[in-house]
């Protein structure tokens, strides 16, 4: 126990807030430990008994503390800043540049929640977190909530470049993960890794086995960059199997304006039997109802002239449509799974940064 501040003029409620916070978040005192006695703590802090009662309802609303009537207060089993977690999104839900892959995650994380498998914590969702300003309203209530100790760590939906000089980012002692393909930007955080070459194999290997050869993609701008160039993954990976593939073949498209996918594909299936893919793989969810959409409009027979497949993020359904597509994507409960796992591990004591795979999995390889 810290020396009683004597003599010291009287602490405010949120100063005594936060020293008990800050020595329940160290380690002094212990989960489950019993706080002194209602008479030392005033004492100590050198309040008046309804300023300490204000002080200790506070931190009995935010899940620090516990009451245990006549037996007196105890710390939480579990404080916040074990068993609550934050996920982070640069954008709303709804706006132009959201995705499908972030709607999975908010989706499983409340899901995951629910379950009980956090054992009474939580995963709350913080949006719109594309800089530091202090007109970033949400970006500061987050800021408040690490340093107030009421977050396990940080989840980031996506690489957080846009806050990259923010102290959520550069701030030491925080647990944080990222999700992304590429661990070279961030190489001293946490990563959980969506396996895109297991992707692009397994599509790959399907396709040959339905004796594809000439494929198709449709991806957008951020993956699979550079693959036109001589003996880059993707080219290797086609004429491993003896498939190709041409340039314009290959159309990239923003998943902010998925719109475009529909002329690109419709575009591509417009020649004679020899001279258009016979394989199409759309690498992003977001692309798939138009690129469905194109290919009605084609008049191509899937499963016939063309084989297609579809990135998923699971269990999202996927386009409403007849077509035969094959769906292959992620499961986003393994992607949460993932990134708590990592913040507990960072919590537990590991230091050095690791990265954990999550592989590429076809519809019915998904289990419950």
């Amino acid at each position: 126990m810290k020396t009683p501040l004597r003599g010291r003029p009287s602490l405010s409620r949120n100063r005594i807030i936060n020293v008990l916070r800050q020595e329940i978040a160290a380690g002094d005192l212990s989960p489950e430990s019993r706080l002194p006695l209602r008479t030392e703590l005033v004492k100590r802090f050198n309040v008046s008994v309804p300023t300490l009662q204000s002080a200790m309802n506070r931190l009995r609303e935010d899940g620090f503390v516990e009451s245990k009537g006549k037996l007196g207060t105890f710390v939480a089993k579990r404080p916040p800043f074990m068993s609550n977690y934050a996920f982070v999104f640069p954008f709303y839900p709804g706006a132009s540049d959201w995705t499908g892959f972030w709607t999975a995650m908010v989706d499983e994380a409340q899901t995951i929640e629910k379950s009980g498998q956090l054992r009474g914590g939580k995963i709350s969702q913080y949006f719109n977190i594309t800089d530091g300003h202090p007109d970033n309203t949400t970006y500061q209530a987050l800021l408040r909530d690490v340093r107030e100790h009421r977050l396990a760590g940080l989840m980031f939906g996506s690489p957080p470049h846009l806050i990259e000089q923010t102290p959520l980012v550069q701030e030491a002692g925080i647990p944080r993960v990222w999700i992304a393909q590429d661990p070279s930007r961030f190489p001293t955080m946490w990563m959980v890794r969506i396996a895109a070459e297991m992707f692009r194999d397994k599509a790959l290997d399907y396709l040959v086995a339905r004796g594809r050869k000439r494929v198709a993609f449709l991806y957008n701008p951020g993956q699979f960059e550079g693959d036109h160039s001589p003996g880059n993954p993707l080219t290797l990976a086609l004429e491993k199997r003896g498939m190709y593939s041409h340039e314009y073949w290959r159309q990239y498209i923003s998943p902010g304006a998925p719109f475009g996918a529909r002329n690109c594909v419709n575009l591509m299936m417009q020649h004679t039997n020899q001279e258009r893919p016979d394989a199409l793989v759309i690498g992003d969810d977001n692309l798939v109802n138009q690129a469905v959409a194109g290919l009605l409009m084609s008049g191509v027979r899937v499963g016939i002239d063309v084989d297609v497949v579809a990135h998923a993020n699971f269990p999202l359904p996927g386009p409403s449509t007849e077509l035969p597509l094959r769906r292959l994507g992620f499961d986003a409960k393994q992607i949460v799974a993932r990134c708590v796992e990592a913040i507990d591990r960072q919590r537990a004591g590991e230091k050095e940064p690791q990265v954990l795979p999550v592989p590429a999995v076809w519809e019915d390889e998904i289990t419950n």
